[in-house]
């Protein structure tokens, strides 16, 4: 029978072994810049998703305290679309956001003819 690994010994070997490869692509240039830009949108896409997952709270809170009253129809309650999540000064992070925004515009109007469909 095998002798079981040592874990904690891997483990440690296994983060040793990620922190030299980090190191050597930190040390070049267009690599750590890559990595920068990547780290940069991956912090602006988290952020996006934050602000979203709050709105569908407060929404459905909301929903939840404005059910059975009169007058308060789903498309009133609806929160208003989630704005830009941070400040950059990345082309590439600029384009992505614009065609995220023209992507909400344009899901925004299919919404309304989908539930006249199902209807």
């Amino acid at each position: 029978m095998a002798e079981t690994p040592d874990l904690d010994a891997l483990a440690r070997q296994y983060l040793d072994l990620w922190q030299e490869q980090l190191s050597a692509l930190g040390a070049e240039g267009e690599m750590a810049e890559s990595i920068a830009k990547s780290i940069e949108l991956m912090n602006v896409l988290a952020a996006a998703f934050a602000n979203m997952a709050e709105s569908a709270a407060v929404k459905a809170r909301d929903n939840d305290h404005d059910e059975g009253r009169p007058g308060n129809s789903a498309e009133a309650s609806r929160t208003a679309p989630v704005g830009p999540a941070l400040k950059h000064s990345d082309p590439v992070v600029d384009q992505l956001t614009k065609r995220i925004a023209q992507l909400e515009k344009r899901i925004a109007k299919l919404e309304p003819a989908s539930k006249k469909r199902r209807k």
